[in-house]
């Protein structure tokens, strides 16, 4: 969505001009739809000295209250995970989990620690079965997407 600065109206998506007032956003256009900056009088591509009006650049205030909301948005969006997970981690029952979680932990580290033991052509030959895998499963996810829509 976008604000102009001269009309001081929304509009929707990211349009090269403004539907309400004809000036164009941020840079000035020739005829021919190449951008120049807003301060030029002649195209810099073409020469054409007939160019769109451009909005005024937004206001400090403006810039900063975008940055504000931004910020407020984000910060509050934090705080309801946090919340969440504090929640979600208060309910389980740790001292059951402690063994499993410490045997994956363990397999995990013996499963890295043996990989990083391979020989370079070993490794190599495993990346590309992996590689091929994955290159079937998003075949098969195509393909089965493709027979959903036919239906």
């Amino acid at each position: 969505m976008r604000r102009c600065t001269a009309c001081f109206r929304f509009q929707p998506g990211r349009p090269t001009y403004c539907a309400f007032c004809g000036r164009s956003f941020d840079v000035r256009l020739c005829p021919r739809g190449h951008r120049s900056p807003r301060h030029v009088t002649f195209c810099a591509e073409c020469g054409s000295s007939d160019l769109s009006t451009a909005t005024p650049p937004s206001s400090p205030l403006f810039r900063f209250s975008g940055w504000a909301l931004y910020g407020l948005g984000s910060i509050g969006l934090l705080i309801v995970l946090v919340v969440i997970v504090g929640a979600l981690l208060s309910t389980v029952d740790w001292q059951a989990l402690v063994n499993p979680l410490l045997n994956l932990l363990l397999m995990l580290a013996f499963l890295y620690w043996t990989t990083t033991l391979l020989p370079g052509p070993v490794k190599k030959v495993g990346r590309m079965a992996g590689r091929q895998i994955l290159k079937t499963l998003r075949k098969n996810k195509n393909n089965d997407y493709q027979r959903k829509s036919r239906l």
